[in-house]
């Protein structure tokens, strides 16, 4: 009969065993380590494109009422200047038409009265020239008479065409006052009902503003609220599953520490080594400190 295989704890069929229990733990950690990490990945990138999508969407959309508003707002402000403009050009060709007929009249009122009494005196002077040169020729008494009568005639003639003029000036003069009165009013009336018309238009327009703000402001605070319980939900999933994959792999290892623990003939330090050594160096880079992991396993 043959010699049977010597398993007995410290031998070397013991210690390969124990290894390639080790490996088997690790490798099998290993794996269920990186499907939770490819997992959370996969979690995670579904709700960060959808989160990207709904807020560039959030806003292109705010964009395109705010630049609709702002078109609105600046053909309503064209509009109106406009009309403005041109009510005020219209009221002040008005005025100055009425102006330059009213001047006209006047000053051909005053070029015919003067020519009327230029007439009036040079028929006058004729007439009194003849008469005095006919009282000159009579008697000089008679010309002194004359040369009387026809001086407090000219200065009768003189203060009542000088009354005439005084009257006409006077009249003239409050006719231009009163239509300038007049003129003064309309363009005060219409001032303020420009004022009042660009007054109610900015009015308006502040109210159009004030309202788009709002909805802007309402929809981007409903989409934070819905993109922030989006995050809130995928970390609280992403931590569980953390939570699940790390209390597995320690349950794994405990499991493995204490199965390899019972062994008295194995020693802690070397079974700390050979731990290290079964370790995936690329997945697992924070358990190659061999000082701590001894110290556990000694604990142990």
């Amino acid at each position: 009969m043959g010699r049977r295989p010597n398993n007995k704890p410290g031998s070397p069929q013991g210690n390969c065993k124990v290894a390639g229990t080790l490996r088997r733990a690790v490798r099998r950690v290993a794996g269920t380590l990186r499907r939770a990490v490819r997992k959370v990945a996969g979690t995670l990138r579904r709700p960060v494109r959808k989160v990207a999508g709904t807020l560039r969407r959030a806003v292109r959309r705010v964009a395109g009422t705010l630049r609709r508003a702002v078109r609105k707002v600046a053909g309503t402000l064209r509009r109106a200047v406009r009309k403005v403009a041109g009510t005020l050009r219209r009221a002040v060709r008005k005025v100055a038409g009425t102006l330059r007929r009213a001047v006209r009249k006047v000053a051909g009122t005053l070029r015919r009265a003067v020519r009327k009494v230029a007439g009036t005196l040079r028929r006058a002077v004729r007439r009194v020239a003849g008469t005095l040169r006919r009282a000159v020729r009579k008697v000089a008494g008679t010309l002194r008479r004359a040369v009387r009568k026809v001086a407090g005639t000219l200065r009768r003639a003189v203060r009542k065409v000088a009354g005439t003029l005084r009257r006409a000036v006077r009249k003239v003069a409050g006719t231009l006052r009163r239509a300038v009165r007049k003129v003064a009013g309309t363009l005060r009336r219409a001032v303020r009902k420009v004022a009042g018309t660009l007054r109610r238009a900015v009015r308006k327009v502040a109210g159009t503003l004030r309202r788009a703000v709002r909805k802007v402001a309402g929809t981007l605070r409903r989409a934070v609220r819905k993109v922030a319980g989006t995050l809130r939900r995928a970390v609280r999933k992403v931590a569980g599953t953390l939570r699940r994959a790390v209390r597995k792999v320690a349950g794994t290892l405990r499991r493995a520490v204490r199965r390899t623990a019972r062994n008295p003939d194995l020693p802690p330090a070397a079974l700390g080594e050979c731990l290290l050594l079964l370790l995936p160096q690329e997945d697992f880079a924070v358990l190659l400190a061999p000082p701590p992991h001894a110290r556990a396993f000694q604990a142990t």
